[in-house]
């Protein structure tokens, strides 16, 4: 995810400014040809403004959309975030061992902390395959070696490890470690949200916007780029003020082409690229707060931003 910063300007000129070379040598071979060879091709003004119009309120739309892709995953693991800590609470509280059971403190730790070891292991699964990774040795210090080899032969590894929580709890209503049908309820409605948000992804990393809309987008944005100077021929006649239309034309495309590119950039949200969802920080951040409430010490870092890029 591209953070905000005072440098900001000049990352958005290095990230666009090379495409300017092919839109550069259009315009002046448009004015060379227009001005040495005297080869007359001009435009009317007006169509092409109409044009522009047409193309800039349909690149519009269509980065609307694809920032709406962006936000409803972002949303989706701000609620994985919340659902995360939710769900941990309810181990250290629910899972306890009844009066006069003989159960000890120490077995019920290990229960709590395999839950809450075996949902980190479900987060950073779930962002494995949304960027279709694979981190098997972190999974397998977070879960036991039996249910690593498990993992590993599964096709869909977050549903699994859920469906391995399932039972685990039902484990602990019937050995008695989870009493009454409330906190029971609570941490099985932690599960379903837990499918919930991970069934969000999923649609959104299967279902890409439509790649016949994206490209017709850029078909039209270059359409539009390469009519600019030949509608500015008209404007600007003169042996001293054609070449005008080359800085004037070069702008008007550098425009038109970022709008394209800010939609493509953030269209496909959990590709691991500059303005994707920071899955990886998020995922840290959710084992800081877990690992803090198991009474951990030493925590993991923060992840670190890299050029005010946050992955």
């Amino acid at each position: 995810m591209l953070l905000s910063s005072p440098h900001r300007y000049a990352q958005i000129a290095r990230w666009s400014l090379p495409r300017l070379l092919p839109i550069v040598l259009l315009n002046v071979g448009v004015v060379l040809v227009n001005s040495v060879v005297h080869f007359h091709l001009a435009a009317t003004t007006l169509p092409i403004s109409i044009l522009g119009t047409a193309v800039a309120f349909y690149v519009g739309f269509k980065n609307n959309q694809a920032y709406d892709r962006f936000w409803e995953a972002r949303t989706a693991w701000g609620a994985i975030v919340n659902t995360s800590r939710t769900f941990a609470v309810g181990v250290l509280d629910h899972v306890r061992a009844p009066a006069g059971s003989g159960v000890g403190a120490d077995v019920v730790a290990a229960v709590q902390r395999e839950l809450v070891l075996r949902h980190l292991a479900w987060v950073n699964a779930l962002r494995c395959t949304l960027r279709r990774e694979a981190d098997w040795h972190l999974l397998g210090r977070l879960v036991p070696a039996d249910e690593l080899d498990e993992l590993r032969r599964q096709p869909n590894v977050p549903a699994y490890l859920l469906r391995v929580q399932s039972r685990s709890i039902e484990d602990l209503v019937e050995r008695g470690l989870i009493l009454g049908t409330a906190r029971h309820f609570d941490l099985r409605t932690s599960l379903r949200l837990l499918y919930d948000h991970q069934g969000t992804c999923e649609r959104i990393k299967n279902t890409p916007l439509v790649p016949h809309y994206t490209a017709a987008a850029t078909m039209l944005v270059w359409l539009y780029i390469v009519l600019v100077p030949f509608s500015l021929l008209n404007v600007l006649e003169g042996a001293t003020t054609i070449w005008a239309v080359v800085p004037i034309a070069t702008l008007i495309g550098w425009l038109y082409d970022t709008m394209d590119r800010i939609g493509r950039l953030t269209e496909n949200p959990f590709e691991n690229l500059p303005a994707d969802v920071p899955m990886t920080a998020l995922c840290r951040t959710i084992e800081i707060d877990l690992r803090a409430m198991l009474g951990e010490r030493e925590l993991p870092p923060p992840v670190a931003s890299t050029d005010m890029i946050l992955n």
